[in-house]
């Protein structure tokens, strides 16, 4: 069987990402949620779109809510057990997990997304940080 042409591979790896800048505002999130769901089904990952929507939601609300202007860039790949999903954005803070009061009406999504997911974390940046997350093939049997 001949191996794939260069140019099919590029056209594969290219189908197996997407990133964006945007400006985040809610209605933002609701469609970027929705395009993601979408990728993810087309890219055969239909089984890790909850936990994908989720963290791209929570990711997204915290540029909302924490970074000047709310711009941020969006990058989603293709693994080969799941997803990883980042988000780039120009405010240095790092996040902080905390374990939420029972009676507190914020503060519950990256907490409840650094326990939904496969693996997650943040990286400096110069001129802000990234904040990804992963889903594995373990994260569909939940």
């Amino acid at each position: 069987m001949p191996s794939p042409s260069p140019s099919h591979s590029a056209a594969a790896q290219r189908a197996a990402r997407f990133e964006m800048s945007l400006r985040v505002d809610p209605a933002t999130i609701h469609r970027v949620r929705r395009l993601v769901r979408d990728r993810l089904v087309e890219w055969e990952r239909a089984d890790h779109v909850r936990e994908a929507v989720f963290g791209v939601g929570e990711l997204l609300a915290n540029v909302h809510k924490h970074v000047p202007g709310g711009r941020c860039v969006l990058d989603v790949r293709r693994t080969p057990g799941g997803v990883r999903v980042a988000v780039r954005d120009g405010d240095p803070r790092m996040p902080v997990v905390r374990q939420p009061e029972w009676d507190s009406e914020d503060g519950r999504g990256l907490f409840l997304l650094v326990h939904s997911v496969h693996d997650w974390g943040a990286v400096r940046l110069p001129g802000g940080k990234e904040v990804w997350f992963t889903t594995g093939p373990d994260d569909a049997e939940y």
